[in-house]
């Protein structure tokens, strides 16, 4: 076990210093390398973070690439590409390929089944503002609301909902 642990370790550091080396050139990421890694955790897991880095430096055309290299993986988490692809497309000034793509969460996964469900409303939500749809933006702001509830682990995602409520 320990011998295949540590191999798997190896693929792994080779397949992220890939992805990293891939990343410094065109962004073309390497995601046909074999899923090697054990436990449940996919080859694809890696480049997700450098979605969220890339659309933290508002590198979008990297982070969509990244993100339509991954949508045909059964092996990823769905829902959080859907929730980044809308993201890029929300910052790009693609409104309404951002509410689909954050709608999408919302309509095909329950809330309790993805992290990505209640950001998306909340995205979603500040869509619609944009967009001049204060009541659909409320709906949706208040059900993110809902949703969180009390729970002191959601405190700053019920304050920034609290703070969106608070300007329609």
């Amino acid at each position: 076990d320990a011998l295949l642990l540590s191999a798997t370790t190896l693929e792994a550091n080779n397949y992220l210093t890939k992805i990293a080396e891939a990343l410094k050139g065109d962004g073309d990421v390497p995601l046909d390398l074999p899923n090697v890694f054990a436990g449940g955790i996919d080859a694809a897991a890696a480049a997700k973070d450098y979605i969220a880095e890339a659309i933290s430096k508002k590198e979008y055309d990297k982070a969509m690439k990244i993100i339509e290299k991954q949508l045909p993986d059964r092996g990823v988490s769905l829902s959080k590409l859907l929730y980044q692809r809308g993201q890029v497309q929300a910052a790009t000034d693609q409104d309404m390929d951002a509410l689909e793509s954050f709608m999408r969460v919302v309509v095909h996964y329950d809330p309790r089944q993805t992290d990505y469900y209640v950001p998306a409303l909340v995205e979603a939500g500040k869509v619609y503002k944009k967009l001049g749809k204060s009541d659909l933006a409320k709906t949706l702001w208040t059900e993110a609301r809902q949703l969180i509830g009390d729970d002191e682990e959601k405190r700053d995602a019920a304050n920034e909902v609290q703070k969106l409520l608070g300007t329609l």
